[in-house]
């Protein structure tokens, strides 16, 4: 008569599972960090290739001749927003994956990372302004042009703001998961060297006087990258 060792038996399946959830959130985080770039990359296509002679100091005019670019550009910020979002929260349940313990860093780190993306969601948000009925009655309350170009810089202004602001968060975010992912076994070097990288070059030109807010972009393309690595993990697991 054969002796059987019930808790082997039943570790069996958990750690299959485990496996599973464990490629399935790596493919889930590549899936968001490609879409990230890929979203991102639409809006420059609509300033240069269908605008092409955009005014530098746009007016109510300009938001009429232009109507439907409010919502596609909402389109384009929403696919970043989510994007980062998805990468976010598959990483944050991937580094606790079969185990209790949260490390307040590493939520810090998590609230960053969700501010970061809640940010691209409010400048959807901001960007339809312009488009809506309110927008609409710029032309009424403020007719002279140069006072509506001032109307539509502060309007601007509001934008660049949310932007600088994932930027900051960006940076935060990926350093602590520089840090935690990699003592976690959610990465390795090469991938969390990549991560200060990005984090590095999304903060300081922001912190450059008067640079362009571009700059502050850079850790889209960071997580591009990590998103193809983490697309190829799942697949390894």
């Amino acid at each position: 008569m054969s002796r059987t060792n019930p808790t082997a038996d039943a570790a069996a399946p958990v750690g299959f599972s485990t496996l599973v959830t464990r490629r399935r959130l790596y493919r889930t985080a590549g899936i968001g960090g490609i879409a990230v770039l890929l979203f991102w990359v639409l809006q420059p296509i609509i300033v240069f290739v269908i605008i092409g002679d955009r005014v530098s100091q746009p007016t109510w005019q300009y938001f009429h001749d232009y109507r439907f670019n409010g919502i596609y550009e909402a389109i384009t910020f929403c696919g970043v927003g989510f994007g980062i979002l998805t990468f976010v929260l598959a990483l944050d349940r991937l580094v606790h994956l079969g185990s209790r313990e949260v490390s307040v860093w590493w939520r810090l780190g998590t609230v960053c990372g969700l501010v970061a993306g809640t940010t691209w969601l409010l400048t959807a948000g901001i960007t339809l302004v312009p488009f809506t009925s309110v927008g609409d009655g710029v032309n009424r309350v403020v007719p002279a042009l140069a006072d509506q170009n001032v109307v539509f810089e502060a309007w601007a202004v509001m934008v660049t703001g949310m932007l600088m602001a994932y930027a900051l968060t960006s940076a935060a975010w990926l350093t602590i998961f520089g840090v935690i992912g990699r003592r976690r076994g959610v990465i390795g070097w090469p991938s969390a060297c990549l991560a200060f990288a990005g984090a590095a070059l999304t903060v300081l030109p922001v912190l450059i006087p008067f640079s362009p807010p571009i700059g502050g972009m850079t850790g889209l393309a960071c997580l591009f990258v990590l998103g193809i690595v983490f697309f190829v993990k799942s697949r390894k697991a």
